[in-house]
């Protein structure tokens, strides 16, 4: 999991950098996003979706479209500028 999570935090400052400068964009599709995976595990059987489902997926979404956009913005902070030509980018 902590590998996941390291891979994910390598992908702000060069995949996911066009989100940078649209912080609702990403919100929305981390509201929406976020709480279909939570579900697609359901069904695999691999997380435990608290009952009643609505108000817990409200709540992940919630949560993930505020933690995202924030994310964002400290990496932008952190990698100011277009990446150099050296970078991997994912848009090759």
């Amino acid at each position: 999991m902590t590998v996941l999570w390291a891979q994910f935090a390598t992908t702000m400052p060069n995949c996911l950098r066009w989100l940078c400068q649209r912080p609702l964009l990403a919100a929305a599709l981390t509201y929406v996003g976020a709480p279909m995976t939570f579900l697609g595990g359901q069904r695999m059987e691999l997380v435990h979706i608290a009952t009643p489902e609505l108000p817990s997926l409200l709540l992940l979404g919630s949560l993930w479209a505020i933690t995202v956009p924030g994310l964002l913005w400290c990496s932008s902070r952190l990698h100011p500028g277009p990446p150099s030509s050296d970078d991997y980018t994912c848009f090759r």
